[in-house]
């Protein structure tokens, strides 16, 4: 499947024999793969413009597919709402107002594989209250995180609001990019953090707080089994940065981690006392 990684695990996801509906498709990368691999047996492709469609066709036409249509119009408009649907690429807030817009349309999908580029969290609890969010994804492509929602007709429970802004538990995966997210995410709040202490501001107190509460749920994250990773750049550039890492290191395991093995990492060190830190 020679797509970019974002694009193949939304069509991994696809379900095999089932016609699919590509919204907002452009180039139509991903009906086109699998309608040449034979994974799906027909597919709709709807664009709010007509440039786009006209691009798709040529491109299809070109590789001699036939078994697809084209339909202009916005959102799920220009379909039946049968078969299964991606809708990928854009704001998170218009793929919620696609949704809205046509709930029993989009709920009589048999699947929909949707790729929000923002405003993940108020998708997500959208999809909690009317559909059953069966994987959230975390993928890493090209220097960028993207998040793939499979769902279904049903509903989703969760236990925590911070589930909403870093992936619902129960649907969550062990992939390596989710870790890679996390470990960011906890590397940016503890650099916010720290620049807030001392701080008489109310407004910076309150904002302290939460980033300490969403610290302590990520916590929970590494309870699970997880490792995470803190990004001390210019680590080797040299005495004194190595030492302020290492000073840091120790605060983390005085503070924030005390609970846990904190260890830390360098490009001085040889690869044996690496592996001996990563135990």
């Amino acid at each position: 499947m020679s797509l970019p990684k974002r694009l193949e695990v939304i069509a991994k996801n696809v379900l095999p024999d089932v016609p699919l509906t590509d919204v907002g498709s452009d180039h139509a990368l991903i009906p086109s793969t699998l309608l040449e691999e034979k994974t799906i047996p027909y597919a709709h492709i709807t664009d709010i413009n007509e440039n786009p469609l006209k691009r798709a066709a040529k491109q299809l036409k070109d590789k001699g597919i036939k078994e697809v249509d084209f339909r202009l119009g916005s959102g799920l408009e220009p379909v039946e709402g049968t078969g299964q649907a991606v809708i990928a690429g854009m704001g998170g807030h218009t793929i919620l107002e696609i949704l809205q817009k046509d709930l029993k349309k989009a709920q009589r999908f048999e699947r929909m594989v949707l790729q929000p580029n923002d405003h993940k969290s108020e998708l997500r609890r959208f999809l909690c209250e009317n559909f059953k969010i069966l994987k959230d994804i975390t993928v890493y492509d090209r220097g960028k995180f993207y998040t793939v929602l499979v769902v279904e007709p049903g509903k989703t429970y969760y236990e925590d609001e911070l589930e909403l802004e870093y992936g619902i538990k129960s649907c969550v995966g062990d992939e390596a990019d989710r870790l890679k997210f996390l470990n960011y995410e906890r590397d940016s709040l503890i650099c916010r953090t720290e620049r807030m202490k001392g701080s008489d501001n109310e407004k910076t107190i309150k904002r302290r707080r939460e980033f300490l509460r969403r610290l302590n749920y990520i916590k929970k994250e590494i309870e699970s089994g997880r490792q995470a990773y803190i990004v001390c750049p210019l680590v080797d550039e040299g005495e004194s940065d190595l030492a302020s890492a290492e000073n840091y290191a120790a605060e983390l395991m005085l503070d924030y981690f005390s609970e846990y093995p904190v260890g830390i990492l360098h490009g001085k060190m040889k690869g044996r006392e690496k592996e001996d830190v990563m135990r």
